[in-house]
C-alpha cells in the first residue's frame, strides 16, 4: 500500500480521524487542510470581543460542519478566558446523555469566572430546550428565542454554520472559494503538500495505481472547476447537503476509485453527493448531436479529428485514458473540459448540449434581485409566472462561473 493511499484514506467518513476532538496537534493532516472560513472569522471576532465579559457562545450547525476543528485550532489562544464543551466528543461519564453533559457544563459555568464555548449540533440544541434541567431556564429560554427569532440575549450568543453558505453569489457569478481552496490544497504541486509529496514517493518507488492517475486528473484546473459547478448544481437542484466532512469523503471516493475519476464521478453508488451528481451525467442528455456521436462510435465510424483529440489528450495524461470505442467516457471528458481549450478543441462542437438553462435562469433571477431596480420588475415577474422562461436572444443569460 502506497503512502498516498494512507493519506487519502484519512479523508473517508469511515476513518477514525474524520471526527475531530479538542486535540490541538498542529502536525496533523487536517491542520494542513484547514481553511479559514467566514464562520471561523466571526467566531474569532466574537471570542475577542467577549473575552472580558462572562458569556456563553454557541457554535452550532450540523454534524461534519467543522465545529470541533475550529474550536481546537483556536483553543490555545483563548483558554485563559474560555472553557469548552463539544457535544460530539464531550462526556463526563460513560452513561451520560448529551443533555446531562450540557447541564453539568452550564452548572460549572455558573460557579466559575470563565466564559463558555459550546460546539453543538442544532438537533441537540433543540432537544435541550425540552430536556434541559430547569435550573438552567435562562439558557433554555435564550436557546428557544434564538431558534424562533435568530436573536442573541442575556450574554448568550449564537454563531450558526447555516448562516454561512459555502457558495457565494457575486453579480451574475456563483463561486465557492472554500471548495476550490480545498481542491487546491490537496493537489498543490509542492513538497509542503503531504499529498503531493506522498504521490512523488509512490511514483519513484513504482507503487502507482488508479488512485495516482485520479490524483493527476483532479490536479487539472478544468476538472476541478467542472466538479465545483456540479456541486453547486446538485446543491441548488436537489438540496444536496454539503459539509466539510461530506466534501472530504467525496474527494476520497473520487480518488480511491476503483474507476477512473471521469467515470467515478458519475457512476459511484456509495457516496451521497455522487448519487445526486449521477442525475447530471452528460451521458443521460438526449440530443440529436450526442445520439449521432454515440451511434457513430458504436458503428466504429472513422473520425480523424476525434482521433487527433484523443491522441493529444492521452499524451497530456501520459496514459491511454480515452478510447474511440468508449463513447460514455469521451462524452464525460467533453463535458468536464467544455469551458477550456484542450487538444484540438474537437470537444467544443458539443458545448451547447451541456447548457443547463434551469440553473442559468436561477442565477439570472438571483442576480436580478441583488441589483433590483424598476427596470428589473418585468424580469422578476416573468420568471415567477414562467419558471422555465428562456429570455430572447438579445437578453444575456449569465453562465455558471466559478470565480
Amino acid at each position: 500500500m502506497g503512502q498516498l493511499n494512507n493519506l487519502i484514506s484519512k479523508l473517508s467518513k469511515a476513518s477514525p480521524e474524520s471526527v475531530h476532538t479538542l486535540n490541538t496537534d498542529t502536525t496533523s493532516l487536517f491542520t494542513y487542510l484547514h481553511i479559514e472560513t467566514p464562520v471561523e472569522k466571526k467566531y474569532i471576532e466574537t471570542l475577542i470581543s467577549l473575552k472580558n465579559d462572562k458569556s456563553i457562545i454557541f457554535l452550532c450547525g450540523s454534524s461534519g460542519d467543522g465545529k470541533s476543528a475550529i474550536i481546537a485550532k483556536n483553543k490555545i489562544k483563548f483558554e485563559n478566558f474560555y472553557d469548552y464543551h463539544v457535544d460530539a466528543t464531550h462526556s463526563f461519564k460513560p452513561d451520560q446523555t448529551a443533555t446531562e453533559a450540557l447541564d453539568e457544563s452550564f452548572n460549572s459555568f455558573d460557579n466559575n469566572q470563565k466564559s463558555l464555548v459550546v460546539g453543538i449540533n442544532i438537533g441537540i440544541l433543540m432537544n435541550y430546550v425540552d430536556e434541559g434541567d430547569e435550573s438552567n431556564i435562562e439558557i433554555k429560554n435564550a436557546i428557544n428565542n434564538y431558534l424562533k427569532n435568530k436573536q442573541n440575549e442575556n450574554n448568550i450568543y449564537f454563531i450558526n454554520f447555516e448562516d454561512y453558505s459555502k457558495f457565494e453569489f457575486v453579480e451574475s457569478k456563483i463561486s465557492s472559494i472554500f471548495i476550490q481552496s480545498l481542491f487546491q490544497k490537496i493537489t498543490l504541486q509542492s513538497e509542503e503538500n503531504p499529498f503531493y509529496k506522498a504521490f512523488l514517493i509512490d511514483k519513484d518507488s513504482e507503487k502507482t495505481s488508479i488512485l495516482h492517475q485520479n490524483f493527476k486528473l483532479l490536479s487539472i484546473d478544468a476538472i476541478q472547476n467542472s466538479i465545483i459547478e456540479l456541486l453547486i448544481t446538485v446543491n441548488l437542484k436537489y438540496d444536496q447537503f454539503i459539509t466539510t466532512r461530506s466534501l472530504l469523503d467525496f474527494i476520497y471516493t473520487l480518488l480511491q476509485g476503483p474507476k477512473l475519476l471521469i467515470n467515478q464521478l458519475f457512476e459511484d453508488s456509495s457516496n451521497a453527493i455522487i448519487k445526486n451528481i449521477r442525475k447530471e451525467d452528460p451521458v443521460l442528455i438526449r440530443s440529436y448531436q450526442l445520439d449521432k456521436f454515440i451511434l457513430e462510435r458504436a458503428s466504429l465510424k472513422e473520425d480523424e479529428y476525434l482521433t487527433q483529440f484523443i491522441n493529444i489528450f492521452n499524451e497530456m495524461c501520459t496514459k491511454n485514458i480515452l478510447d474511440e470505442n468508449h463513447s460514455s467516457l469521451i462524452i464525460r471528458t467533453f463535458y468536464l473540459f467544455r469551458n477550456n481549450d484542450i487538444s484540438n478543441n474537437y470537444h467544443k462542437k458539443f458545448i451547447n448540449n451541456f447548457d443547463d438553462i434551469t440553473i442559468y435562469n436561477f442565477i439570472n433571477l438571483v442576480a436580478t434581485h441583488q441589483v433590483f431596480n424598476d427596470e428589473n420588475k418585468k424580469v422578476i415577474s416573468i420568471e415567477k409566472q414562467y419558471p422555465h422562461y428562456v429570455p430572447s436572444d438579445n437578453t444575456k443569460i449569465p453562465k455558471l462561473i466559478i470565480a
